[in-house]
């Protein structure tokens, strides 16, 4: 038996960052500013031979960027839905963890265009109309292949940690008294 006591002060957080975006999408350099919040939390999940528990985040990231391409500025507010977890199994010899599952889910909107040229501005201006009502579900789906990697990585670089208390305090609260 596993009390969350021990368990769950190493991992319940808060998550409210500020970074700067600066990306490549369908060949569209973009930078700007992206807020994420949201919350990192332990779930029990059931077992009768062992401790598993989740490590599980669930955060939004909101945006804004530009990108320019040519005469054309296009600038965007993104909202991400991003989702994370790892299991972690506790026995009675050590604790073990599993592999980072995660997943993101971008829906974007264009807030303002502009067209840097002397002649043709709505002309250019049709046509860069045209061409993002095309490409954004490509460009989508991109921006969420990417967050979902970058998610991956940075949730297993910053649960580590954890991981390692946990298996520390397992060592000094459980077997270390058990085998004195």
């Amino acid at each position: 038996s596993v009390a969350e006591s021990l368990l769950a002060p190493a991992v319940d957080r808060p998550v409210d960052q500020v970074q700067p975006v600066d990306d490549v999408v369908l060949g569209t350099r973009i930078r700007g500013s992206g807020r994420t919040t949201g919350d990192v939390r332990l779930d029990f999940v059931p077992s009768n031979d062992r401790a598993v528990f989740d490590i599980v985040l669930a955060a939004k990231n909101v945006s804004q960027t530009r990108g320019t391409q040519g005469p054309v500025t296009v600038h965007t507010r993104g909202i991400t839905a991003l989702d994370a977890s790892r299991r972690i199994y506790l026995d009675e010899n050590d604790v073990a963890s599993g592999p980072v599952q995660a997943a993101a889910d971008t829906n974007s909107t264009v807030t303002g265009l502009g067209i840097n040229a002397r002649f043709g501005k709505r002309i250019i201006s049709r046509i860069a109309n045209r061409k993002i009502a095309e490409t954004k579900p490509r460009a989508e789906a991109d921006a969420e292949r990417k967050a979902t990697d970058r998610l991956r990585s940075q949730f297993t670089e910053q649960t580590e940690p954890a991981i390692g208390q946990m298996r520390g305090q397992f060592r000094d609260r459980v077997r270390g008294p058990l085998e004195a």
